[in-house]
């Protein structure tokens, strides 16, 4: 999940950082990122664009830098959320037994 946040993040933290807007899909991390179900949904409602073996943020605007930093904070509370979730759960599982 952290390296889909540093995805969708980094455009929007250096918009004058063409290296961020170009995603390599043979790369073995990000290999292994995408290929998680909803994974390259997450990074086309962002605005990458699928091109061969790259994924593609063509044009980084203002309103498109916004629309990332919303997108990686609500991305970050529902991972949160669903430790939180895991972890009240671990403990009711140790009561129980």
């Amino acid at each position: 999940m952290t390296v889909l946040l540093k995805l969708i993040r980094n455009p929007s933290e250096a918009p004058d950082e063409p290296k961020f807007r170009r995603i390599k899909l043979s790369n073995a991390t990000v290999g292994r990122v995408v290929a998680h179900a909803g994974a390259r949904e997450v990074l086309s409602s962002c605005g990458f664009m699928e091109l061969g073996e790259f994924m593609e943020l063509s044009e980084l605007s203002e309103a498109t830098g916004a629309q990332l930093l919303l997108v990686a904070r609500a991305v970050e509370s529902d991972c949160l959320h669903m430790l939180q979730e895991l972890q009240e759960g671990s403990e009711l599982f140790k009561l129980a037994v």
